[in-house]
């Protein structure tokens, strides 16, 4: 990395990107590894439409993947399922009303032992919720802590009300 782009490297690419700065540009910033399927993770942001948005590089292949994501500030967390069945990214909106999305996408193998494919598997909206915390409990169950706005014309923490909610995954039969 310098002071104005980093580089992912793998066995069989190499990609370098504009690195976080003040601009009136494109930059992004490298956020981690996602180990368990050797995903580098990589947000970036547009500074001058002031948007964000998120990506997965295979670390052996170079494959990238959207992260799905429904506002400005792009995606808040990033999470595998205990048996890496599934992988989960969320985020929030602040604006007017609140709310956030979750997105659940199914891990699947692919042609060989070391390959798999995202495929879209659900999508979760909330209105007037935000959330402030996600776990995976099973593969197939999750808890999060949310904020609710009571009253819309009150943005403040004083005016929402925390509690926790868990969300079971139906069968895939259904789909």
């Amino acid at each position: 990395s310098t002071d104005s782009s980093f580089t992912l490297r793998g066995k069989d690419f190499s990609r370098t990107f504009d690195a976080y700065r003040i601009c009136e540009c494109i930059a992004s910033t490298y956020l981690g590894l996602l180990s368990p399927l050797n995903l580098f993770i990589i947000k970036t942001t547009d500074m001058h439409n002031e948007t964000s948005s998120s990506f997965l590089i295979d670390r052996k292949t170079g494959k990238s993947f959207v992260v799905p994501g429904c506002s400005d500030p792009g995606m808040a967390g990033i999470l595998i399922s205990p048996k890496n069945k599934y992988l989960l990214t969320y985020d929030n909106s602040y604006y007017e009303n609140d709310n956030c999305c979750i997105y659940i996408l199914a891990v699947r193998s692919g042609g060989n032992k070391n390959n798999f494919v995202l495929d879209g598997y659900m999508n979760i909206n909330l209105d007037r919720l935000n959330i402030t915390q996600l776990v995976w409990l099973a593969d197939a169950s999750f808890a999060l802590s949310v904020t609710e706005q009571i009253d819309p014309a009150n943005y403040e923490e004083s005016g929402k009300e925390k509690y926790f909610l868990r969300v079971t995954l139906p069968s895939e039969s259904i789909f």
